[in-house]
């Protein structure tokens, strides 16, 4: 069986391309979302503050409460 795939290379490329572009800026809290992206293989395993800042720091607002609950608005499945 293979094994789940870590969050980081899941994510949809609109949204790892606005992250990293402000990786110059905002270097240590996205370093720290990337950390965390790349420690857990489970949307449900991320900290509310690090889905927060990701929200933030890829400008990506859920379409509504479902979209945030599962996380399709950041990974593909």
């Amino acid at each position: 069986m293979a094994r789940p795939r870590k969050l980081y290379y899941r994510l949809k490329p609109e949204v790892k391309e606005r992250l990293l572009d402000n990786n110059v800026r905002y270097k240590i809290s996205v370093d720290s979302v990337v950390k965390d992206l790349k420690s857990v293989n489970f949307y449900t395993d991320l900290k509310m503050s690090t889905i927060h800042s990701l929200m933030i720091m890829s400008s990506t607002d859920p379409k509504d409460q479902w979209d945030l609950k599962w996380g399709d608005c950041f990974f593909n499945n």
